[in-house]
């Protein structure tokens, strides 16, 4: 195998583990907007439910722990 072919095999190795790198961060961010929605929809079947004061309410509870949240953590879920 010729010094070019060693060099173009492992540019092809480095190209498909940086498309691996990129697929992977595209399907975390449609994971997070799934979430994301999810989250949203939680708060507005609450708000539909039991009124705009307990929805507020609940938008500083964290989704998943039930921890407080502070004002940018809950804009961080909430926009």
């Amino acid at each position: 195998m010729s010094k070019e072919q060693e060099v173009q095999e492992v540019q092809e190795v480095q190209v498909k583990e940086v498309q691996e790198v990129q697929v992977k961060e595209v399907q975390d961010q449609e994971v997070q907007e799934v979430k994301d929605q999810d989250h949203n929809t939680r708060i507005l079947k609450i708000w539909n439910e039991k009124g705009v004061n307990e929805a507020v309410k609940q938008m500083f509870v964290h989704p998943t722990n039930g921890t407080k949240l502070d004002y940018a953590e809950m804009r961080a879920y909430y926009g």
